[in-house]
């Protein structure tokens, strides 16, 4: 079983496929798009972003500025956010890809 896997920022938020503005269901979307791909290595629960997810800091603002588009954040959604605005940075990532850990120690 691999440790992790890495996805295009861009093939995410391409297969995401969201047109409305709304933070919620655009995090929702990404969400549910990582874990079904990645549903043959692990279970199709929710993603624990603090525990799962790593970005270089680049990625990590695009993918920020894609979510929350054009509406205003808050509420659950923004707490959900912040999770990604302080704990998924990691500069080891390449730019532009997204790294989802399947094991955690």
């Amino acid at each position: 079983m691999p440790l992790y896997l890495e996805f295009a920022l861009s093939f995410l938020l391409a297969r995401a496929a969201v047109e409305q503005p709304a933070a919620d269901r655009r995090l929702n979307a990404f969400e549910d798009i990582l874990t079904a791909l990645a549903s043959r290595w692990r279970p199709r629960t929710p993603l624990s972003p603090a525990r799962e997810l790593r970005m270089c800091e680049q990625t990590r603002e695009a993918l920020l500025a894609w979510l929350e588009g054009e509406e205003t954040t808050e509420g659950n959604t923004l707490c959900r956010l912040a999770i990604y605005a302080v704990a998924v940075t990691d500069d080891r990532v390449p730019q532009g890809w997204v790294r989802l850990h399947l094991r955690h120690g």
